[in-house]
């Protein structure tokens, strides 16, 4: 539970489940970390992480292991049974595009292109003009290509080396022969699972002598969520996990609310107004100059103090400057 932070707090939901089995109920309040945790996160990942919900996947870790040794969690299920945002987005953008003239595509993208990053939404129209592939690699991202070469202006020297394109990337995963829901969860299954999901659950349980095992990635279920399960029981343009939320209205109480979707993270934009924000603000002020443009940081670092959602950002890029200072990496 986050006590305190509604939107985060999953406990009500978890005792309606736990009484309705008659199982035993133990609640663990996590309460909000300090800053001087992620400089140990970043020697633990041994690695750049930018994935945030690390620091509650290790306060859950280090309460439940007063508890047990080994536990299970969900990974995986959103990859193979289509529970992102994303994959029901794309279908109504597809949608869209259909009923919308290029032109006007062409100029919503555009438009959104000269709006500050941090802008709800900015992703997904800027996005909008783009074939199916291109606007899957272009979900999530952080930086696009015009964000990165400001950040990355003390480097520009490099020329055509700062642009590896990693949208051409994961564009080269996809299968024209599939769907977008198809394509989506497994370019999904192949890289954001391994390379963040399982990377971050992996090294912070392991950072609490915690276990934690995955049942959605029995390799039996793998395959029959690939091979067997068509895209209308996995999502459409209105609703997401269809196949796990047809099976939980005939196991779970009338009362649960089973559309709801809720990702494990903290509540960071709230962390940032407090304690977190100075700390984080701290060591980017610090950062190399070498390598980040520090007045692109400050515009983010703005940004987010005027309402923009640039927390995750300047997480990222916090947790990129102390991994460089844990493990003594210069800028050339």
């Amino acid at each position: 539970t986050f006590p305190g932070h509604k939107s985060h707090d999953e406990g009500p939901f978890a005792r309606l489940i736990a009484d309705h089995f008659g199982t035993e109920h133990t609640e663990l309040p996590a309460r909000a970390a300090s800053a001087d945790l992620l400089p140990e996160l970043a020697r633990q990942f041994d690695e750049p992480m930018a994935d945030s919900s690390m620091v509650p996947t290790f306060l859950v870790s280090r309460l439940v292991r007063k508890h047990a040794t080994v536990a299970l969690g969900g990974d995986g299920g959103d990859e193979i049974f289509a529970g992102y945002p994303h994959y029901k987005f794309l279908q109504q953008k597809a949608y869209w595009q259909h009923m919308t003239p290029k032109l006007v595509q062409r100029s919503v993208a555009a438009a959104a292109a000269l709006l500050p990053v941090g802008v709800r939404g900015r992703n997904y129209l800027t996005g909008f003009s783009a074939p199916g592939r291109a606007s899957i690699a272009s979900v999530n991202l952080f930086f696009d290509a015009q964000g990165r070469k400001a950040l990355l202006s003390p480097l520009a020297a490099l020329g055509d080396a700062l642009d590896s394109r990693p949208e051409q990337y994961k564009t080269s995963l996809f299968s024209d022969r599939d769907s977008f829901v198809q394509q989506a969860t497994s370019t999904d299954f192949s890289t954001y699972l391994p390379d963040d999901i399982l990377v971050k659950v992996d090294r912070a349980s392991m950072l609490a002598s915690l276990e934690l095992r995955a049942p959605f990635l029995d390799y039996r279920i793998i395959e029959f969520a690939f091979r067997r399960v068509p895209d209308d029981l996995k999502a459409n343009r209105h609703a997401l996990k269809l196949l796990p939320r047809l099976l939980a209205k005939k196991l779970l109480p009338a009362s649960f609310d089973s559309s709801r979707k809720q990702g494990f993270s903290v509540p960071i934009k709230k962390w940032f107004t407090q304690d977190w924000g100075s700390s984080m603000i701290g060591v980017l002020r610090e950062a190399d100059p070498h390598l980040f443009d520090r007045g692109f940081i400050e515009t983010l670092i703005a940004g987010q103090q005027r309402g923009l959602a640039n927390a995750h950002r300047l997480f990222a890029l916090t947790m990129f400057e102390l991994w460089r200072r844990e493990y003594q990496i210069r800028c050339l």
